[in-house]
């Protein structure tokens, strides 16, 4: 019994080339298996193909196929970072003028900010608990609420400054009608609620006074030695107490 050779296609992939994707060069194999496949049925005499892949095709006896693939580098696409969301908050005209406050600010600065912006206000003297005047300034959007007694409802700044000491700026607190409980406070020094004149410590700076807050805020200790806790908590800036305001109001 005669028995033929058995012939194997040797493929030789001299040239290739890749498009800058996987899928191209998987395409370029099948397009050359479907090829073979073709060749090895009509193919009965020694020849060279050369398709427009630049493959080359050469007819042998006992030869096994080989295919040469090169080593091709996958570059993952860069991943592109989600983006932040950022909120812009956008303050009022009392929000900014409280922002705007430091503890150098006086009578002058002031009353040229509210007539800028063209507010409401009042001015009243008091006296001190531990003796002589203090000048208080309330001011707001309308005459109603900018009332020193039987205001209106509504926002406002309480501003007050010492007589006694060149008209320096003690303590200026923001109110917001839409926050229940936290108001927005700069403390220098005097007596305003649990600060006192007989603070042992400086306690001056930015707070949120937030009278339903069940967390305790700083503790003040005195003079004397007594301590008290409050709901003061102390925030780093004017921006950063307006903030903490605005999101407490987000979140009622």
């Amino acid at each position: 019994m005669v028995v033929e050779p058995i012939t194997y296609l040797c493929v030789i992939i001299k040239t290739y080339k890749i498009r800058g994707s996987v899928y191209d060069y998987e395409t370029r194999i099948n397009y050359f298996f479907c090829h073979i496949n073709n060749l090895h049925c009509c193919a009965s005499h020694s020849e060279t193909i050369e398709t427009t892949d630049n493959i080359v095709v050469e007819e042998t006896a006992n030869v096994e196929t080989e295919v040469s693939i090169p080593n091709i580098k996958i570059t993952e696409p860069a991943t592109v970072p989600e983006t932040e969301y950022i909120k812009v908050v956008e303050y009022d005209t009392l929000q900014t003028l409280f922002v705007s406050f430091t503890p150098d600010t006086t009578v002058e600065e002031l009353e040229n900010l509210i007539a800028e912006h063209d507010l409401s206000f009042t001015s009243q003297e008091y006296n001190k608990l531990s003796g002589g005047k203090t000048l208080k300034y309330i001011i707001a959007y309308t005459d109603g609420v900018a009332k020193q007694k039987y205001a209106d409802s509504g926002d406002y700044i309480d501003v007050t400054f010492d007589k006694d000491n060149d008209l320096k700026l003690m303590y200026a607190q923001y109110c917001n009608l839409k926050a229940i409980g936290p108001s927005a406070l700069l403390y220098c020094y005097g007596n305003w609620y649990s600060f006192s004149d007989s603070n042992a410590n400086d306690y001056s700076g930015y707070y949120l006074v937030n009278t339903l807050s069940r967390e305790d805020g700083i503790t003040i200790e005195y003079t004397n030695g007594n301590k008290v806790t409050t709901h003061y908590f102390k925030c780093s800036s004017a921006e950063d107490v307006i903030q903490k305001l605005l999101s407490s109001i987000d979140e009622t």
